[in-house]
């Protein structure tokens, strides 16, 4: 139940940024597909991490001589590997977006890098801004 938690508090909190993130990178008028994108990113992250821990498990599990075993704290304890490699790559991910380096908005478009809106698209100010 813990991991669960923990793992809905992580997405809590990356996904608003990282969307946050990929906007800037993108112009107004591929918000869906940028948005479609990373969805899928996620769930197929999500499906290969599954995949990865299964995997690992029923290698060792194997190896320990369990693969007929159904219950037993050696078939639970042989789940731990693959929840520390999950976890070591839970933590390059916090590594990575801590070194993560702010980007306005305005200067993918001042730049040139960027791609622009399309023509007949115009900059809205803020609500509350009158520019």
């Amino acid at each position: 139940m813990l991991a669960l938690a923990l793992s809905g508090l992580g997405m809590g909190i990356s996904l608003p940024a990282a969307s946050s993130t990929m906007a800037n990178e993108v112009a107004a008028s591929e918000y869906g597909v940028m948005s479609a994108a990373q969805l899928m990113a996620t769930q197929v992250g999500e499906v290969a991490g599954i995949q990865v821990v299964l995997t690992l498990q029923e290698s060792l599990a194997r190896h320990a001589g369990l693969q007929n075993v159904h219950h037993s704290t050696k078939l639970l304890h042989s789940f731990q590997v693959g929840f520390w490699v999950a976890s070591l790559v839970a933590g390059l991910g916090v590594l990575c977006a801590v070194f993560m380096r702010p980007l306005a908005r305005g200067a993918v478009r001042a730049s040139g890098t960027g791609s622009a809106d399309p023509p007949g698209v115009e900059e809205r100010s803020p609500v509350g801004q009158v520019g």
